[in-house]
Order: structure tokens, then C-alpha cells, then sequence
């Protein structure tokens, strides 16, 4: 990859080309590099979901999986500062990385960060601390908002807590959208 350590500045000024699919291939090439500097330039297209149904955004998240722990702090930074879209996106990928994650910032992103925020959050921890997380997620599920209830119930069921049954049978019960009724069910299953 010597070769492709001196492609890294071009890459990186590709990430900012006017076409979305220049955009999303230098995410790719980014992403098998491998270089660190890469890093901060990538999670500023975790944002870039104008065009391309998302895909510039995505070939980003994809990218700085393969970083995995070198991005955390990036990735934190991002979780905090940045605009909803992006922090949303950062939460999902300290989840998916996990190792070298420390919780605490995702606890309080389950506390106090935005909806979108709260319920990639709500995975997030019970990826990272798996048991560890079952109490900061039946607190969640007295949160105002029925995706954030849904996604803790989610995490606890695959925990194997009861605690999620109440959310989830209100799911079930509500005929409004199959697809929900359906995901109910099945984790309901879980806890058979």
C-alpha cells in the first residue's frame, strides 16, 4: 500500500468533486488504503446524503469500519459535535466498531442526544457493553419518543430481558403497521 499512501491527498480532495459517484469511489479507495489520514475527511461525508440516495455517506460509514478502532476518536468527536445526520451515523459506527469504544459517551447520547441520536445509541450500547448496558436501556424505555422505546426494547430482548415485553406487546397489539408487528413478534420470540 506504499503506492497508495501517496493517492491519500488526491482521494481526499475527490471526496469534495462535484459528482457524487467520484465522491463515493473515494470513499472506497480510502477505506483500502488504510491511511489515517484519511479519517477526519471521511467522517465529514458521514453528512453527504444529497445525492445518490445516500450512497456517498455510505461508502464513508463502510470505509471507516476498516479503520475500526483508529476512528474512535473521530468518530466521538463527530457523536458530539457535529450535525444530527452525522452524529447519528458516528453513534452507528462506534457500535459497529466497538473495541476501544468507552461507553460513558454513549450513555449519555441515549440520555440526552437527539431521537435519531437516542436510538442509534440504544444499539450502540448493547453492542459495547452488552449486559452491562440492560439498565441504561430499561430507562430508555420510558423515553418520550416510540422509536427510542423500541429501539431499547430491541437491545433488551436480544439481551434476553423482559423488561422489553411491555414495549414490544404494545407493538404488536398496534395494527397500524405490519412490518413493526412482525419485528415484535419476532423478538418477542427471544423471550419465549
Amino acid at each position: 500500500m506504499a503506492r497508495g499512501a501517496e493517492a491519500v491527498p488526491a482521494l481526499v480532495g475527490a471526496l469534495t468533486h462535484a459528482s457524487p459517484f467520484v465522491r463515493f469511489h473515494a470513499t472506497e479507495l480510502l477505506g483500502v488504503i488504510g491511511d489515517e489520514r484519511a479519517i477526519e475527511p471521511l467522517v465529514g461525508r458521514l453528512g453527504d446524503l444529497e445525492e445518490n440516495r445516500g450512497g456517498v455517506a455510505a461508502g464513508a460509514e463502510a470505509a471507516l469500519v476498516r479503520f475500526g478502532p483508529r476512528a474512535t476518536a473521530a468518530l466521538l468527536a463527530a457523536a458530539h459535535e457535529a450535525p444530527e445526520t452525522v452524529q447519528t451515523r458516528a453513534v452507528r459506527l462506534l457500535g459497529r466498531i466497538r473495541a476501544g469504544v468507552p461507553p460513558e459517551p454513549i450513555r449519555a447520547l441515549l440520555r440526552e442526544g437527539s431521537e435519531n441520536v437516542r436510538v442509534q445509541a440504544a444499539t450502540a450500547l448493547w453492542r459495547l457493553c452488552e449486559g452491562e448496558a440492560a439498565d441504561d436501556l430499561v430507562r430508555a424505555l420510558a423515553d418520550g419518543s416510540r422509536v427510542v422505546r423500541a429501539a431499547a426494547a430491541e437491545a433488551l430482548a436480544r439481551l434476553g430481558r423482559r423488561e422489553a415485553r411491555p414495549v414490544l406487546e404494545a407493538i404488536l397489539d398496534d395494527p397500524e403497521d405490519l412490518y413493526e408487528s412482525r419485528w415484535a413478534a419476532e423478538l418477542l420470540e427471544l423471550l419465549e
